[in-house]
């Protein structure tokens, strides 16, 4: 995910690998996450993340999810002002 934060000269990111319990229902999935997350902002910060979705499956299957990521930051460094809540939607191609 790359944010894009007021300031300038700064870039804001963050990486993660998780993993997915899932509830297989034919048309609405419910599932919950988690996983580690990597920070990059001018440091790198690691931590663990957490979060739920639903996936709905149609013609086309569609998805929203909020995960909670779990860091402070980081002395020295610039402060973003931003929620450690991040939610995603979109649409997923294939199976």
């Amino acid at each position: 995910v790359y944010y894009f934060p007021d300031a300038d000269d700064n870039s804001y990111s963050t990486y993660s690998l998780a993993a997915q319990l899932r509830i297989p229902t034919p048309l609405i999935s419910p599932y919950a996450l988690g996983g580690w997350q990597w920070r990059r902002t001018s440091s790198t910060e690691n931590g663990v993340m957490f979060g739920v979705g639903v996936q709905l499956n149609f013609v086309v299957s569609l998805f929203l999810e909020a995960n909670f990521e779990f860091h402070e930051e980081a002395a020295g460094t610039t402060d973003f002002d931003n929620n450690p809540i991040v939610i995603k939607g979109g649409i997923i191609f294939g199976s």
